[in-house]
């Protein structure tokens, strides 16, 4: 995540750094103020540290299982 956007003891997440910085780069390209980014960092942080962790690797597993029927040419 960019540290800029990140508050001193704020909770991290499992987003991977790639889809993040991918994330903030579009909002930027997009020109999403660094205010509005960091409140929405904020909100997304909160939510994905809020989601249980069973609930995470269940989502988690059907995105890979989509991923996987996609590179496949199944979907």
């Amino acid at each position: 995540m960019d540290g800029a956007l990140q508050q001193p003891g704020e909770p991290t997440c499992e987003l991977d750094p790639i889809t993040w910085d991918a994330l903030i780069s579009a909002m930027r390209k997009h020109g999403v103020a660094d205010e509005v980014m960091g409140r929405v960092c904020h909100d997304a942080l909160h939510t994905i540290n809020a989601t249980p962790v069973g609930e995470r690797d269940k989502l988690n597993a059907e995105a890979e299982a989509n991923f996987a029927k996609r590179q496949a040419g199944l979907l």
